[in-house]
């Protein structure tokens, strides 16, 4: 994993943070010159795109892309890398798209249905480096994971361009000719694409976590801990969802975007490939931190939340194994 510059296939322009990197800067399309408000990477661990100037999140606020700090459970944070575009994992169809097909440098970029225009597309020019990880620190070398680096970043030369040489923000965007019809629903709405349902403005403060169902595109059911048992030990496994939410049912990312039960604040871990899910204690375990990786949930070692043999019922194990996209493998969150 290393660091990488995302270059606008429809400007060439780099995606930049404005004025070089503060918490609720917009990030707009400028000129390519590599410093640390252009390199971004892939923290996985939150299930993040982050720049290295300052650690922060991408992140959509009023209809405009910025960055922030980490926000658990956000869903106008998690962004994915897919072939050439940059989608949400929590909705697919959602990528980031540069307004009214705008060429200009300054140019507002928001979250938008997918539509496979230009507009939407990136390149993505890897140039080295060792990113940090979610929560602080550096990848360990332990684990066949990643090697660490002593002294953290190196200073940036130059410094970055000050914030009055970006264009200003007020007085909105052109609308472009040409572009995209503004009325019956189609194409942009003078707001842009309006906010997730259920979440506010400029995100959740730091400390409020959000719960959500771990929900399985097979079957409808949930990931459940049997019994309600809130032992280390107790079995994990697949349930109907209660028609009252239950603890047991009921899941969140910890700060470093690892999955957490809400009943015990334990994690789900297992013996190896294809042994039963169990809750433990966090221990650092790289096959106890899962995360949301779009449809599919896995863990620092390489494996995929799966539920054994297909099974459709009530009680059907759960098991890590290696990731072949099938439909035991894919899952959604459900918020509560």
């Amino acid at each position: 994993m290393s660091f990488y510059i995302i270059k606008s296939k429809l400007t060439g322009y780099a995606l930049d943070v404005e004025g070089g990197g503060r918490i609720g800067a917009r990030v707009i399309p400028w000129d390519r010159h590599g410093k640390d408000n252009q390199l971004w990477y892939d923290d996985m661990a939150t299930g993040t795109i982050r720049t290295k100037a300052g650690n922060f999140c991408m992140d959509i606020e009023n209809d405009q892309l910025c960055v922030r700090e980490f926000q658990p459970g956000d869903p106008n944070q998690q962004w994915v890398r897919q072939d050439q575009h940059i989608r949400n994992r929590l909705d697919q169809n959602r990528v980031l798209d540069i307004m009214n097909n705008s060429r200009d440098k300054g140019a507002k970029i928001a979250a938008w249905a997918f539509n496979g225009g230009q507009n939407q597309c990136w390149e993505f020019e890897n140039v080295g480096g060792q990113p940090p990880m979610g929560g602080g620190g550096y990848y360990p070398p332990a684990q066949g994971g990643y090697p660490s680096t002593q002294g953290g970043y190196p200073p940036t030369q130059g410094g970055f361009p000050p914030a009055q040489a970006y264009p200003s923000s007020q007085g909105g965007y052109p609308s472009g000719q040409g572009g995209y019809p503004s009325s019956q629903g189609q194409g942009y709405p003078q707001s842009g694409y309006p906010s997730a349902p259920g979440y506010p403005q400029g995100g959740y403060p730091s400390q409020q976590r959000r719960e959500f169902y771990i929900v399985s595109e097979m079957n409808g059911k949930v990931v459940d801990i049997e019994g309600e048992n809130s032992s280390p030990g107790a079995r994990v496994l697949m349930w109907g969802k209660h028609h009252t939410p239950k603890k047991n049912q009921l899941w969140y990312a910890d700060q470093q975007g690892f999955i957490r039960s809400a009943l015990n604040d334990m994690v789900f871990s297992s013996h190896g490939s294809g042994h039963g899910l169990k809750m433990q204690p966090p221990s650092g375990d790289p096959r106890s931190q899962w995360v949301v990786e779009g449809r599919k949930i896995g863990n620092r070692a390489g494996e995929a939340l799966d539920i054994s043999r297909k099974n459709n019922d009530n009680g059907a194990e759960l098991i890590p194994y290696s990731y072949h996209d099938s439909s035991n493998q894919h899952w959604r969150l459900e918020y509560v």
